[in-house]
């Protein structure tokens, strides 16, 4: 089940694509509207069939390794459906 959320998630991520900021304070090229964006799609979801507290950290997982192999959050859609299942594995 976990592996559906984490693929809508990005579905809708990518879909949604935003023009990413140059180096943000956190290391990363992920501006915090498309970290907000992310978390706002993903967590509806999660919190579905998790609590609230279970469901955001679970999302923030997964954006967290998402923004570590991608850096540029428009690069996000290569990653493969085998890939966001070892994340979403990952981030129980």
């Amino acid at each position: 089940m976990k592996h559906t959320f984490t693929a809508v998630c990005f579905v809708i991520f990518i879909l949604a694509a935003c023009k990413p900021e140059t180096e943000s304070k956190n290391g990363f090229e992920w501006s915090a509207a498309d970290q907000k964006k992310f978390m706002d799609n993903c967590t509806p979801g999660a919190i579905q069939s998790l609590n609230e507290k279970e469901g955001t950290d679970y999302c923030d997982c997964v954006m967290k390794k998402l923004m570590q192999e991608y850096p540029n959050s428009i690069d996000v859609a290569k990653a493969s459906q085998s890939q966001m299942s070892q994340w979403a594995a990952d981030c129980r």
